[in-house]
């Protein structure tokens, strides 16, 4: 199996190609990157001889199609996805090769699965969005609790990164802020959810609501822009699909940014200069980081914690399904789950484990089963508790 990574030397991207490299069955990892140095040193830190390496930028549509040539599947970890997202998966197509990615923005995973559905189809070809952790190992939590029921009621996703658990140095490399870029999307922008059996759009950072995590205890969660509202409810029959997160250590500096009017992309003027305001907040960031003192560990751990809960009706009876994503390494990580559910992804797409063709999210197209067995190879414990919901008084 030959795989091409696309910024595969990156948080995300490094663990995934880490452990890709370990099974028998990757004859070759080709990381590809904007920064080749960095590409450079990622080689020779792991130093696997089933690595290559190569300078490219992910926009240039020619030299990304032929860097696609020969290779069974591309991993997509290069962010943020509203941005890039789009071409790469076009390219994929249009060079007949099965193609996996971490997309964890709403827009974009919407206009693939609504716009290139068909061209995929068509082509033979087989498109992953959003196999990381949220999305990706939550939406397969959520299938693998809604294969158990009978009839599904309600799907409910959260998760907690802390911001020591975000490795991104933006105060050496400002250009290098995708997760910032993200964050501010996630909490400042809006947030479409699936309500009552309708999709609808809140602001991002409403709805708070104290969530008690397995690792990071209780925790304030908001209503947060991620795609399983949106791509959930085409593959499970359910009235009520949400998705609640937080980033403790750092969300009352992005709610502030938001206040303040930095979290658009409009432009605005500074000195004379017309800069989007968003810019600006990532500018706000990399300057807070540089001048404030860490959180230390032993009040906010360096952590990513994620559960789901699905209740619906087994047997006769209301039931709750609660699956709770561990580590048999400690502590849950947001570069271990995102990675190794993205290996899983790959690995399942290149042995010939996923034969749906087309664009599809992980519960559409993912045997839950497989998907699971492999996940737990690599650390992963999840966690399943059972509970009896009594039944509402009319």
């Amino acid at each position: 199996m030959k795989i091409l990574a696309l910024g595969g030397c990156g948080q995300q991207g490094s663990l995934a190609v880490r452990t890709l490299v370990q099974a028998d069955d990757v004859e070759k990892v080709i990381v590809a990157d904007i920064n080749l140095a960095a590409a450079e040193a990622f080689k020779a830190k792991t130093g696997s001889d089933k690595i290559e390496v190569q300078q490219l930028d992910v926009l240039d549509e020619q030299a990304l199609r032929a860097a696609m040539l020969e290779v069974d599947v591309v991993a997509n970890f290069v962010g943020p996805f509203f941005r890039f997202a789009e071409p790469v998966v076009k390219a994929a197509i249009e060079s007949s090769v099965n193609y996996v990615d971490i997309c964890d923005d709403t827009a974009p995973t919407v206009k693939l699965l609504d716009n290139y559905h068909a061209a995929a189809t068509e082509a033979g070809v087989s498109v992953l969005l959003g196999m990381g952790a949220s999305p990706g190992l939550s939406n397969m939590m959520v299938r693998k609790a809604a294969d158990q029921l009978d009839k599904v009621n309600e799907a409910l996703i959260y998760w907690s990164v802390s911001a020591n658990d975000i490795e991104t140095d933006i105060t050496a490399n400002i250009d290098n802020a995708a997760i910032y870029e993200h964050a501010i999307e996630l909490m400042a922008g809006t947030a479409l959810q699936y309500i009552d059996g309708e999709f609808c759009v809140l602001p991002g950072g409403s709805g708070l609501e104290q969530a008690q995590f397995s690792s990071l205890g209780q925790q304030n969660a908001y209503y947060v822009s991620h795609p399983e509202p949106a791509t959930i409810p085409r593959y499970i029959n359910a009235k009520k699909v949400t998705n609640k997160g937080c980033v403790p250590g750092l969300d009352e500096v992005l709610f502030g940014l938001r206040d303040l009017g930095l979290a658009s992309h409009d432009t605005m003027t500074v000195k004379g200069n017309q800069m989007q305001a968003s810019d600006v907040a990532i500018a706000v960031l990399a300057r807070l980081d540089e001048i404030s003192e860490p959180v230390p560990e032993s009040e906010l751990p360096a952590c990513s914690d994620i559960f789901t809960e699905v209740t619906g009706r087994r047997d006769g009876e209301t039931i709750c399904i609660r699956l709770d994503a561990l580590s048999s390494e400690g502590l849950p990580r947001m570069d271990q789950l995102t990675g190794i559910s993205a290996v899983v992804g790959v690995l399942m797409m290149g042995r010939g484990q996923v034969t749906a063709r087309g664009v599809y999210a992980p519960e559409g197209c993912i045997n839950p089963m497989i998907f699971f067995e492999e996940l737990a190879t690599l650390g992963a414990i999840i966690e399943e508790r059972v509970t009896s919901v009594p039944d509402k008084v009319k």
